[in-house]
Formats: structure tokens, sequence, C-alpha cells
């Protein structure tokens, strides 16, 4: 079994930042992933980088990028800056070490990659408007027309996992309409489940197959989220979380579910 959306990501981040011959530009820019007005950092025409941060009071600031630590150089009193090696088209994570301690850019929006809210910065290709030219989207990939699911408007958490002859769409919906407990003077709490759909291929269309349309995976009344699936010795296994909102302190859990991930088959 593999998780392709992750890997695919996890691919192109690695890959991005290892190899490959960089495009040239006419001339240096800021970049597109800038925090409005800021103009460093700069991507310069061979796609070096040049980066500044204002850090007055530290003894030592660095940049780590793709996995390569840069010294950077004070050129002032509050002033850091280097330029990096030049980079290969793609979005690349960042961070900003100042005094040993790993904080984000405050020029650069934040991404959540690498498992928590970090700086990016996108390198594009020379000649290519990415976003405008390749774009060709978006693709319906999903049908759940009929279902609970479509009072949600959208899957949180959403990966796409391979299992034998199938691909499998594994998203968190939720339901506020649909109450599974009310906590007085508190909140109240929705029907939320992370249901599985079906597809032959990985573009889709990915669609119900569960033993009953709308069946709940999860405990009925538990309060599940971003469910993954999991498989050992021949066992497919959804692993979820159970939320704090039931719980205050929130717990993971698993469930085995049927050869076919039509139904669960542990209680």
């Amino acid at each position: 079994m593999s998780i392709i959306a992750s890997g695919l990501l996890a691919m192109a981040m690695f890959q991005s930042c290892g190899s490959g011959k960089p495009e040239h530009m006419a001339e240096s820019f800021s970049a597109s992933t800038n925090i409005q007005g800021k103009e460093y950092p700069k991507i310069n025409r061979d796609l070096s980088v040049t980066f500044r941060v204002i850090a007055p009071d530290a003894n030592t600031v660095e940049l780590d990028l793709c996995n390569k630590i840069y010294p950077m150089s004070q050129i002032n009193d509050e002033l850091w800056e280097v330029i990096s090696d030049p980079q290969v088209p793609g979005f690349h994570y960042y961070f900003i070490i100042i005094d040993g301690v790993r904080v984000s850019d405050p020029s650069s929006r934040l991404f959540y990659g690498c498992g928590l809210m970090a700086s990016g910065i996108e390198i594009p290709e020379a000649g290519v408007d990415f976003y405008l030219e390749m774009w060709t989207g978006p693709y319906k990939i999903i049908d759940i027309e009929g279902l609970w699911l479509e009072k949600a408007g959208f899957a949180a958490a959403a990966e796409i996992h391979r299992i034998g002859d199938y691909y499998y769409y594994a998203g968190t919906w939720s339901d506020h309409s649909d109450l599974i407990e009310q906590v007085p003077r508190r909140y109240n709490v929705p029907h939320n489940q992370t249901y599985l759909l079906r597809a032959d291929n990985p573009e889709g269309p990915y669609t119900s197959f569960a033993v009953e349309p709308g069946y709940d995976y999860q405990p009925r009344d538990w309060d599940c989220i971003d469910g993954t699936l999991y498989e050992e010795n021949g066992k497919i296994y959804m692993i979820f979380v159970h939320e704090w909102t039931q719980l205050i302190d929130g717990t993971m859990d698993y469930i085995e579910l049927a050869p076919d991930l039509s139904y669960t088959v542990s209680e």
C-alpha cells in the first residue's frame, strides 16, 4: 500500500531541492511568496536567492534552505544577508535560525509543511507561468451526490492510498446540521467522520462503495477526524483522531476494516 498524495509531495520537495539544471531569468525580482510590500527574499538571474533578515540583537543568523545551512553576514547594525546556491524551479520550504533558534521569515508567507507552519519560496521556471499556462483544472474527482457528505462542502485531511487494484480516497467530512453531542455552555459537537471513496485510477472518479450509503466507519457517537489507512499482516486498519471536543485530551484510535474496506470489522 502506498500513500499516493503524500508520496508525490515528498518526492517533489526533495527532488526540487537537490537536482536539476536551473533556468536563468532576465533580472532579479521579489519572490511571489513574499508578504505584500516585502522586497526580500529576492530571486536572482541564476535562480540563487538573496535573503535579508532584521535581527539587531542576534549573535548569529543562518538560513536553512533545502536542508543546507547558509551562515548569514551582518551588513549593518541590524541587517543580515546571504545569497543561496542556485535553486531548481519549484516550491521550497525554509527557516531562519537566530542564535540557534529556528523561526519563520517575517518577510515570507507561511505554509503548512514539514509538519508545522514554515516559510516558503516559489522559484519559477524561465518563460513559464505555471499557474496560468499549465493549469487546466479544476477537475471533479469525487462523486458524493446523495450522501450526507455533501452538506460539508469540502473534505479535510484528504489522502489517496493504493491498496490492491484500487485507489482509495480517505477524507474527513463534517455535518454541522447533525449534532452528536451538546455540551451545555460550551459547544456543540457535529457529526464528523472519515469516509472512504474508491476509484480505478488516481484521477478518479472516486465514489462510495461502503456497505451502505453514508456508512459510519468510526463509532457514530464519536467526534472523529483525520483518518488514514495502515496495512499490517494482510489486514487494513484506519487510524484516526477522537477529538478533544469530547475528551478534553484527544486520543489516537484505530479500527480494523473488512478486506474490501466496505465496512468496519472491529467494535
